[in-house]
């Protein structure tokens, strides 16, 4: 019995999906033509070199792959370029992500990839201090949430104070 070869695609993507599936039958499942099965195929530790979904046709694959630690570092420097923005923005989010390469996501034209790249650990701080004066609130609320950088808690919230504390609040009457 080869689950690669059954007709029922949520089944091979389930084969695929199991983190004990033979290298032999992942490889099959990965040029398979469901999306669904190549998907979950690209959420395993796969060697791209040997079975590369960075250039699949449907960028919900390509997202998959972009999400995953293991992919190589050179996949997700393309990853964070591909037009799809949800492939970008998780490639963005990926904990593995280069820094240089996450500086270009923070400059991204959409704030969904702006936003995820503030989310990850290892934006760099030059890029975080940008993305904290973003156009776009998501962005710079998500900095705040995110960042471990004290002097920009600081920044931020001394940057908004006016609008965020009323000070006649807290004048001493007496």
């Amino acid at each position: 019995l080869d689950p690669s070869k059954d007709p029922d695609a949520l089944l091979r993507a389930a084969v695929a999906s199991n983190a004990r599936c033979p290298f032999d039958i992942l490889f099959r499942l990965a040029r398979d033509p469901d999306w669904q099965v190549r998907r979950a195929a690209a959420g395993q530790r796969l060697p791209y070199r040997q079975v590369s979904l960075v250039g699949d046709g449907d960028p919900r694959v390509r997202r998959e792959v972009a999400a995953n630690p293991a992919t190589s570092l050179g996949s997700l420097r393309r990853l964070a370029a591909d037009p799809a923005p949800s492939v970008r923005a998780a490639a963005a989010r990926n904990p593995s992500t280069l820094p240089r390469t996450l500086m270009a996501l923070a400059d991204d034209d959409l704030a969904s990839v702006r936003a995820a790249a503030a989310r990850n650990q290892r934006t760099p701080l030059e890029s975080q201090w940008r993305l904290a004066t973003d156009e776009d609130p998501s962005v710079v609320e998500t900095v705040a949430a995110r960042t471990l950088d004290d002097d920009l808690l600081y920044a931020l919230i001394d940057e908004r104070r006016p609008a965020l504390v009323d000070e006649d609040e807290y004048e001493d009457d007496g």
